[in-house]
């Protein structure tokens, strides 16, 4: 269910191996865009209490970013997600964003 709710589901659907699919370890079987999906599945898929993420869409068209964002901000109520990111509009969307200018951390939201 998470894989179809970020994106991932036709990369395992599509593929004759599903989700045991054979990943090298520097991913050149597969794009960046997918590696990142998959990386990102793993985590979710363990339910974590805490999860940290830099740039967690880099590459990724709007459409999949849209699913993502979507994901963390509505699908993970008893996760604390910390996130990186030069996003503005991803982060008026978050509950607090912090912006760290020169060596000073500021509270924006």
């Amino acid at each position: 269910q998470i894989a179809k709710e970020i994106g991932l589901s036709s990369l395992i659907e599509d593929g004759k191996d599903g989700l045991n699919k054979y990943l090298i370890s520097d991913g050149k079987n597969l794009s960046q865009t997918e590696m990142q999906k998959i990386l990102l599945l793993r985590n979710l898929i363990k339910q974590p209490q805490l999860l940290l993420l830099d740039e967690p869409w880099q590459a990724m068209d709007d459409n999949e970013k849209k699913k993502i964002q979507d994901y963390i901000l509505n699908q993970l109520p008893q996760t604390t997600v910390v996130i990186v990111c030069n996003d503005t509009n991803f982060a008026k969307k978050c509950d607090v964003t912090y912006q760290l200018k020169g060596n000073k951390l500021d509270i924006i939201a």
